[in-house]
Order: structure tokens, then C-alpha cells, then sequence
């Protein structure tokens, strides 16, 4: 029976339409080692385990403990359940069809971070224009009381 990482690994290999020899490649081994991770016949070292979950942008834990799609559907979630709305269907799941949508989700945001960094800059204008405001009023005082001390004198 295979083991959670050797399934975790072949799942995220072939939805993300990648080769065996592509991986092994990008890992700097054989194929045949990177097989072998696959069948559950070896497991690799905490080195290769390391660039496999930085190759596919995930935890270590979520490939030796979970179930990947689990968890691929779960960070999908959690992305997708911000605005806009999107579903997915994931019974029916495509990448591409995925990636269109999580594109448009990150164009969303990058108008919302505009939007709110020019809000953000139209407030420190504002508190800028009443420090001035406040420095005045401070200065025209302090300017009074010295030339109405000069006066005492």
C-alpha cells in the first residue's frame, strides 16, 4: 500500500501536468529515484523532501500527513471564499479554469490595494494640512506671548 506522500506527490505531479522526468529534473535525481518516491518503494531524504515542497509551493506536513487534494481544496476555499465570488466545482476541476479565475481574484485585489493606498495617501495629505494648520495656530501664539512679554517689559 502506497504511502500518503508517495500518492501526495504523484496527485500534485500529474494535476500540475508535470513528468516524471520533469521532477526529476528539478530535483537533481534520476528518474527512476523519483519513481521510487511515487511507488512508495523509497522516500527521500530531508533534503529532496524540502525541494519537493518548494517546487510545489506546499508545506512538508501537507505531504507526509494529508491527503493533497484535501488540502488543495482547502486552500482553494479559503482563497476563492474572498471577493469576488467563485466557484469551483472541484468534481469537475481544471487548472486552467482555476487559474482564470484566481487571476481575476488577484487583479480584484490589486484595484482594492490601489484604491485604498490613494485613500491612504488623501488621509496623510489631510493630517499633514492640519499639522500645519496646528503649527501655525502654535507659532502665531508663541509669537503673542513674546511680543506681549516684550510689551510687560
Amino acid at each position: 500500500m502506497k504511502s500518503t506522500f508517495a500518492n501526495n506527490i504523484k496527485s500534485l505531479r500529474i494535476d500540475n501536468d508535470y513528468s516524471q522526468n520533469d521532477l526529476s529534473k528539478a530535483l537533481g535525481i534520476t528518474r527512476s529515484r523519483y519513481s521510487n518516491y511515487e511507488n512508495g518503494i523509497s522516500e527521500p531524504n530531508i533534503e529532496i523532501l524540502i525541494k519537493i515542497s518548494s517546487f510545489f509551493n506546499c508545506s512538508i506536513d501537507d505531504l507526509l500527513k494529508s491527503r493533497i487534494n484535501t488540502v488543495v481544496k482547502s486552500k482553494i476555499d479559503t482563497i476563492i471564499s474572498e471577493e469576488p465570488r467563485i466557484s469551483v466545482n472541484l468534481n469537475e476541476f481544471n487548472y486552467s479554469d482555476l487559474k482564470e479565475k484566481l487571476l481575476k481574484n488577484k487583479r480584484f485585489y490589486e484595484e482594492k490595494k490601489k484604491t485604498i493606498l490613494s485613500e491612504i495617501d488623501v488621509k496623510i495629505s489631510e493630517i499633514d494640512s492640519l499639522l500645519n494648520f496646528i503649527n501655525n495656530i502654535y507659532n502665531e501664539d508663541l509669537t503673542n506671548e513674546i511680543s506681549h512679554n516684550k510689551k510687560d517689559e
